[in-house]
């Protein structure tokens, strides 16, 4: 079964494409990592694009929200369908690692000081905050 721990990558993704519009994908669009403080250790820029570092999942878990594609360590999911309810968007994608491909269906929330909530619909023991990286340069 593959885990959010080790798909460290749903984070949401909005476009046109699954209804939401494209001001909403720039508020989710970028690095996140659970660790604020490990941000620079876990990202990088490489011809114009940021990517995890090489050891990235030495300090905590973090992912890449680029349009429709989320980008971890260990998977890559595709977005198939958002719905939005309030704050909280619910998500089902589709993601691959090296040796499978699993659906999966988790919410986003923005917290109040600006946190990326990622909650698994009934196992709150899953629930794990994100905070935005900047750029790496």
């Amino acid at each position: 079964m593959l885990t959010w721990h080790n798909v460290p990558l749903i984070a949401s993704i909005f476009v046109a494409a699954f209804g939401l519009t494209s001001a909403q994908a720039g508020e989710f669009d970028g690095a996140w990592a659970n660790d604020k403080d490990s941000c620079e250790k876990m990202f990088t820029q490489t011809n114009g694009s940021i990517v995890l570092t090489k050891n990235a999942d030495f300090y905590g878990s973090g992912f890449i929200i680029d349009g429709a594609t989320i980008r971890g360590k260990s998977a890559t999911c595709k977005i198939k369908s958002t719905t939005k309810n309030q704050n909280k968007v619910r998500i089902s994608a589709t993601c691959a690692t090296d040796v499978m491909l699993s659906d999966t269906k988790f919410d986003l929330t923005i917290g109040a000081d600006g946190e990326l909530i990622r909650s698994f619909p009934g196992m709150p023991e899953m629930t794990l905050a994100y905070h935005r990286c900047t750029p790496p340069r």
